[in-house]
């Protein structure tokens, strides 16, 4: 009699299966809802991603005009579209909020910054006719130029490695790259 007495006790306690069934359906609501917020998140994230990468592709065509590895026409309105191009890139890159899609953001930015390097470095040294040829927009080869250069807040990831020797160390040279290992002093 005592077992019925705690058992009827213990049950007048707890909610009805009704409530439990309605618990568990806001339950499995809740938990619906914030998958397809997140979902939605990261859909928006990648679409951003997509954005920003094609802005910079576009950035490079248009100053770039299939001519690689030359400095580019000292065309006003190709430096133009590719400044404000690389402005559009900066301003959808501050909307990426998903810190791997980031990541991947910068990544590309950093491959795009060395192809604007690569086009811009013969420009690197006396050449002043070639901006007042265009003449080029003062505003826009800012812009160009800035994006080319590395950033000073940037670090470096190679820093990680202190000394080549360090580098050596930790990831070590295959013997199958002697020219390497001479230039190295590696023996």
């Amino acid at each position: 009699m005592e077992w019925q007495f705690v058992l009827h006790a213990i049950a007048s306690h707890l909610p009805s299966w009704e409530s439990l069934a309605a618990l568990a359906g806001a339950a499995s609501a809740i938990a619906a809802f914030w998958t397809i917020r997140s979902t939605n998140h990261t859909k928006e994230n990648e679409r951003l991603l997509k954005h920003a990468t094609q802005t910079l592709e576009r950035a490079y065509e248009a100053i770039a005009d299939g001519n690689d590895r030359v400095p580019p026409d000292p065309d006003r309105l190709a430096w133009l579209t590719a400044a404000r191009l690389i402005v559009e890139y900066r301003e959808t890159k501050k909307m990426i909020s998903d810190k791997s899609i980031f990541r991947e953001c910068e990544s590309h930015e950093e491959y795009w910054r060395h192809q604007f390097y690569i086009w811009l470095s013969p420009l690197e040294m006396g050449a002043v006719g070639f901006y007042q040829a265009g003449p080029i927009d003062k505003t826009s080869a800012v812009v160009v130029h800035s994006f080319a250069d590395w950033p000073d807040d940037r670090v470096d990831p190679l820093s990680i490695y202190e000394t080549p020797q360090v580098a050596i160390d930790r990831l070590g040279v295959s013997r199958l790259w002697h020219s390497l290992k001479t230039y190295l002093r590696i023996p």
